[in-house]
């Protein structure tokens, strides 16, 4: 992720000595998967019923005569 945001600020600000002509970085989600799934498997107790009730608020909001 550091190499993202170097390359954000490269394209963005750019390099006034033009010592770099491009620079390329792809975010790759399967690598921090197993990480955030062992952290949401530690706070189970608590980010299961989060999760729940995010989405029976949700559906109440879109679907209201299903209640």
């Amino acid at each position: 992720m550091f190499v993202g945001t170097i390359c954000h600020l490269l394209k963005h600000c750019g390099d006034s000595k033009q010592r770099f002509d491009s620079c390329q970085s792809k975010f790759d989600v399967s690598v921090i998967a197993p990480s955030l799934g062992a952290l949401f498997w530690q706070y189970r107790y608590i980010a299961g019923p989060v999760v729940l009730l995010s989405v029976l608020v949700t559906l109440l909001a879109i679907v209201p005569e299903l209640v």
